[in-house]
């Protein structure tokens, strides 16, 4: 008998889950604009959580944990447009506006800007004006990802593999009530099927997303993520 249980099959059944994501910091990713693009200043509220995997088996139905790390989620609160045309001195002038407004977290914000073309120039200006902490991000059609000081370049596959699988585990939403909020989950969902990495594409929206996602993967070793509440339309920046 005993010969005949040791013969049947016992296969391990895994299934996952995950803690409710606690707040942790903001990140705010800057798309800087042109002449025909307007800027765009995206606000993420980042949750810390644990993914957590569990293993059963037919003889052991309770599920057992096997196996606990961290995760990142992500929640985006905010998309602001300064008017088309906007100068990039005011533009700095809003971004140090909206990062003074954030309500204040256990952590402290991630301030990610669009280092390619023009960007560079901004975010010393930025840095200049007390954004010290600014981060710079260059999108290439590269392999690896490199950094020198608070300056990154960024392979656009590794930007596209992060914001895919964010979405598919739905670990990045975007909130309710702000406008251009439908228009904003449209082309977080069509962003990881564009494969060009043609400058057009490079420049396609939401960049500003992009980079607030790949940021919190990198600071603290990917345990960031951008949180917070929704307050964060004041008047002394938009326009």
């Amino acid at each position: 008998m005993s010969l005949l249980y040791g013969a049947m099959p016992n296969p391990i059944v895994t299934t996952y889950g995950s803690t409710v994501p606690k707040p942790a910091f903001y990140s705010v990713g800057v798309d800087l604009g042109s002449v025909s693009n307007s800027t765009a200043i995206t606000i993420v509220e980042i949750g810390k959580a644990d993914a957590i995997e569990y293993q059963h088996t037919k003889f052991a139905p309770t599920p057992q944990e096997a196996s606990r790390k961290p995760e990142l989620h992500g929640i985006v609160r905010l998309v602001h447009r300064p008017r088309l045309g906007t100068n990039y001195e005011t533009i700095v002038q809003q971004v140090a506006s909206i990062m003074a407004d954030l309500p204040n977290m256990k952590e402290p914000p991630m301030l990610c800007w669009d280092g390619g073309g023009l960007g560079g120039p901004v975010v010393q200006l930025a840095r200049s004006r007390g954004l010290k902490r600014s981060i710079s991000i260059v999108i290439t059609g590269g392999n690896n990802a490199a950094l020198v000081g608070r300056d990154w370049s960024v392979p656009k596959a590794l930007l596209v593999g992060e914001l895919r699988l964010a979405l598919h585990q739905k670990r990045l939403k975007v909130a309710q009530g702000f406008r251009d909020r439908d228009v904003l989950a449209e082309e977080l969902a069509a962003f990881p099927r564009r494969r060009s990495v043609q400058a057009g594409a490079l420049r396609s929206r939401p960049l500003g997303t992009r980079m607030t996602t790949r940021c919190c993967r990198w600071r603290s070793g990917g345990l960031r993520l951008v949180t917070g509440r929704s307050r964060c339309a004041t008047s002394n920046w938009t326009g």
